[in-house]
Parts: C-alpha cells; structure tokens; sequence
C-alpha cells in the first residue's frame, strides 16, 4: 500500500497527522501474527450438542433433559458412579486465541457433588481442576482458564471431561450452555523503528493541538 501525501492547509494538518498514525496503527493490528487476535467464542452445548462434538462419556448421561435448564428447554444430566464422567470429544483442535472453559451446573434436588474437571489432549487427560460441592437446584456459573487444564494454545486439543471426585456414586446433575470462549489478545504498540514519535504523555518537539 502506498500512501501520498499532499501539502494540507494548516486547518486540517492535526487531523491528517492523527488520521496517517490511525491508518498505520490498523495496519499493524491487521498484518499481527494470527496468535495475536482472540477467537469467537466456540459453543458446545446449547440445547444440544454443537456440530463437531461427540459423547464420549462413560457416565450415564442424558444429553436432553427437560429436568432442569438454564437456558432453553433442555441441559444434560450426568448421573456418575464412583468416577465416572461426563465426556465430550472434538477432533484435535487448535486453542491458540481461546482462553476458558466455561459452563453452567446445578446439583439437581440433592446437591453436595464433589467433581473434577480436566481437559484431553490427543485424547489423554490433563491435570484437573476440582469443583463443588454444588449446590442444590442452583444454577452455579463455572469458568476454568485453559491454560488451568494445560490446554492453552495447543494444537492437540480434544475436549474434556466432568468427573465425579470423591470414589461414590454422585446424585445428578446437570450441566448446560457449555462455550469454549475467546481470549483478549494483548497486541503491543507498533515499534518507531527510526520513525518520528507524535505522542507520549505530551505533543513532542513541533507538533500542536
């Protein structure tokens, strides 16, 4: 791309110069290394399961439940034995520019669940991250950093599990409106390199408001 710039009358000068620096700091957002900039956030439960996703849970599971719902009409609910979980897959998957595991859980009529969340990684389970216990017909809102499951900005990524923790047979619960969400890139300010500084804390030498 190639700008030209003309003389501009002393009236538009402020104006030009900010909107050339506007111009080349876009730029710099644009031409960042892709690692730079968050993803949209992924669904993978929403009344269903979204495209891609697939049970893989070794508790009994009913992934349309009209019980309880957070959002919707359904969520799935999860009645684990000693150790048993919740389990969805997705083909490996890249999480660079994810940033959290987030989803919503209800202890059902009981409550009291005591559970481990741990993500996979080329279908191989990571450290988890232990929640609850729940509380009992409340919705509770669970978020868990990935970088938490050691699975930030991973190539190999391929879903996770909710496991009962403590070796007994858990009271269900249920589990809805699971995102797998966007980070917040931090882009760092585009470097002088030789060029001619306009702004910092104050106008610098020749330039006016």
């Amino acid at each position: 791309m190639i700008l030209a710039l003309l003389p501009p009358c002393r009236g538009a000068l402020v104006g030009r110069r900010f909107s050339l620096a506007a111009a080349l700091l876009l730029a710099f957002v644009w031409l960042s290394p892709a690692s730079a900039r968050a993803q949209t956030d992924l669904p993978v439960y929403d009344d269903g399961l979204a495209a891609g996703w697939e049970n893989w849970s070794w508790a009994s599971v009913d992934l349309a439940s009209t019980a309880y719902a957070h959002d919707g009409a359904t969520s799935i609910a999860v009645d684990a034995g000693a150790w048993s979980a919740l389990s969805l897959r997705h083909a490996p998957m890249d999480t660079t520019g994810y940033g959290k595991l987030t989803f919503w859980i209800n202890g059902g009529p009981v409550g009291g669940q005591r559970l481990m969340v741990s993500a996979t990684l080329n279908d191989a389970g990571q450290p988890s991250v232990a929640i609850g216990p729940l509380a009992a017909d409340t919705w509770q809102f669970v978020e868990i950093p990935l970088a938490s499951l050691s699975a930030d900005d991973v190539d190999n990524f391929t879903g996770f599990w909710i496991q009962e923790g403590t070796g007994n047979t858990a009271p269900t619960f249920y589990v809805d409106d699971i995102v797998i969400t966007g980070s917040v890139p931090t882009i760092p300010a585009p470097p002088l390199d030789g060029g001619m500084p306009l702004y910092d804390d104050a106008f610098t030498s020749g330039w006016q408001n």
